[in-house]
Parts: structure tokens; C-alpha cells; sequence
């Protein structure tokens, strides 16, 4: 088997029913009006004061596959959880591939406020590649300009000075793509 290419791409995902939401397709204006309309008219004539939750901006994708148990750790969920709620399914066509791509991995090597496409560079050159980056000299300060007014390429100017770029050019181009 050729583990690289599997990871990258992959169409098989492990998902809940909250993730049909992040499969879905965004719906056009008329589209999302025609579904608010048509809740709000579920809606009264089943007599509710209040509307269901519902996002009216996208179409649920229908994801479907055999049972799995994927353990949930109590750290991260409360007491924990063996059922099987969740499903691996195959995702829609036209949507994200591989293991790289999957919410989980994004999210593990990001924050609530960046999400550290050379952190994750380095991971994919280190981990799946098999290669080396040298650790950050201590005279160094590696942070990234404070400027929520620039986009993260824009920011990352910086790693491209001459001192930096001989070991950015190994990570930034692999993280910067997920």
C-alpha cells in the first residue's frame, strides 16, 4: 500500500451527523429564501412558536456508511463516549481529500486565533516526509507581524528574509496549500 498517497487522498471520513452541515453545498439567495420559507411555513402551520435550528445557507450533504466505534476521549468530551454515532462515509464528490485536509488535522495544528500553516508545514516535512528542520536559532525571534489587518501570506513576509527562507522554503510551501 502506498500510506502517502492514501493520506492525501483519501475520500473516507469519519463523521458525525453534525458534519452532513460541513459537507454540505451553500445554497444560492433564492435557494436559502425558498428555505426559510418553507420553514416558516412548517412552521406555522404546525402551530410553533419557535423555529427549528436550521441553516437556511446550505444544503445538509447525506453522508452515509457502516457504524464505527471511534473512541471520544473524557478529556475532550466529558465522560467519554463508546457508541457508535459515528459513520465512516465516503465525502460528496468535488469536496476536500485526504487526511490533511480533514477538519480534525486542521484544527489540531491551529488555535482559536491562527491556524499555523508553518507549524503544520513542518509536521507534513518531519512526519510524512521524513525529513529535518533545524530548530529556530535562540537569537531569532519567530513570530509573525501583529497586522489582523493582512492576510496570513501577507504576514509571513517575513519568513521569506534570506536568514529565514533556507528553512521556511522547506515548511511554508507544504503548509501554506491545507
Amino acid at each position: 500500500r502506498d500510506v502517502l498517497r492514501e493520506l492525501l487522498t483519501t475520500d473516507k471520513v469519519v463523521a458525525t451527523r453534525g458534519d452532513n452541515v460541513y459537507f454540505g453545498r451553500r445554497n444560492s439567495k433564492e435557494e436559502t429564501r425558498a428555505s426559510i420559507a418553507a420553514a416558516k411555513e412548517k412552521q406555522d402551520s404546525q402551530g410553533k412558536k419557535k423555529a427549528d435550528n436550521v441553516n437556511h445557507n446550505v444544503t445538509e450533504a447525506k453522508l452515509t456508511g457502516p457504524q464505527v466505534f471511534a473512541r471520544v476521549s473524557r478529556r475532550s468530551f466529558g465522560a467519554g463516549s463508546m457508541k457508535p454515532e459515528r459513520i465512516l462515509a465516503t465525502v460528496p464528490e468535488g469536496e476536500r481529500l485526504g487526511i490533511l485536509t480533514h477538519p480534525s488535522w486542521l484544527v489540531s495544528h491551529s488555535d482559536a486565533m491562527d491556524n499555523h500553516a508553518i507549524r503544520r508545514g513542518r509536521w507534513v516535512r518531519e512526519r510524512l516526509l521524513g525529513g529535518g528542520i533545524p530548530d529556530v536559532p535562540i537569537t531569532v525571534d519567530a513570530m509573525l507581524p501583529d497586522e489582523p489587518q493582512n492576510t496570513l501570506r501577507e504576514r509571513m513576509r517575513v519568513t521569506r528574509q534570506e536568514y529565514c527562507w533556507t528553512c521556511h522554503k522547506k515548511m511554508d510551501p507544504l503548509g501554506l496549500p491545507f
